[in-house]
């Protein structure tokens, strides 16, 4: 018969100092993590835009966009 007095949880209901000491360790290691946390409100990004300026004399929009494209 295996002894339940093994276990992380009889520990821990055992010695309650310990508990609270990883709870505060635990604590502590979630405000360090979230200052290293890289946040940005608004992300780095940036548009990929092509203009082109044609002068075709006589022709029309239409025109330069389908000999252009």
């Amino acid at each position: 018969m295996a002894n339940h007095s093994d276990g992380w949880i009889p520990f821990f209901a055992r010695h309650k100092v310990a508990a609270n000491l990883l709870m505060i360790l635990m604590i502590m290691g979630g405000v360090f993590a979230l200052e290293k946390l890289n946040v940005q409100f608004f992300p780095n990004f940036s548009l990929d835009i092509v203009r082109v300026s044609v002068i075709w004399p006589g022709a029309s929009a239409e025109d330069v966009e389908t000999g252009l494209t």
